[in-house]
């Protein structure tokens, strides 16, 4: 599965088998997906001011999940293994090419899935909010529902660190949730 995901105004790969998702921003179509349209608004409501890398680290896993919400495990040839190929916009694009590879090898074993990642020129830039407020939080911890994340973030917290958890939750889950 090939995808761009990008703000609005940046335009490559115009092949019919590209999706095209808009990073921080509105579909505005049918036929694209979007992500992260209210983060933008949430950062500068927060006063946070991420640094270059951290707004692009933000923008690569949102494309990710992305990907990872439209590529169906049950159309890959052998019924779970997909193949993506992902090429995002971002604001430092040589880095983050010097870095595909070990992104995408973390990728691969994480997902069991194959990911080619290309970091192109256009990514959005984090807002600047207008007074700064720095989180008391030192690291951060992500919860994927199971134990081991569970635990990692019990022990951060019991050596004395102060972790910004964050979780995601999937469409139907609070369905299951509720019965």
């Amino acid at each position: 599965m090939r995808l761009l995901c990008a703000p609005a105004e940046v335009g490559r790969l115009n092949e019919a088998e590209t999706l095209r998702a808009v990073l921080y921003g509105q579909a505005g179509s049918p036929v694209r997906a979007s992500v992260g349209a209210a983060v933008r608004s949430d950062v500068r409501k927060e006063r946070l001011a991420p640094t270059r890398r951290a707004w692009d680290l933000l923008s690569i896993a949102m494309s990710v999940m992305v990907a990872d919400a439209a590529g169906l495990r049950t159309r890959s040839p052998d019924g779970w293994t997909r193949e993506f190929e992902l090429e995002i916009a971002v604001t430092e694009p040589a880095f983050w090419n010097g870095a595909a590879p070990l992104l995408a090898e973390a990728l691969a074993f994480l997902t069991t899935d194959r990911w080619q990642l290309r970091f192109i020129p256009g990514g959005a830039p984090a807002p600047d909010p207008a007074r700064v407020v720095r989180p008391p939080q030192d690291c951060v911890a992500l919860l994927s529902g199971g134990l081991d994340s569970l635990i990692g973030t019990i022990d951060l917290a019991t050596a004395g660190k102060r972790p910004l958890v964050i979780s995601k939750i999937v469409r139907g889950d609070e369905r299951s949730a509720a019965d």
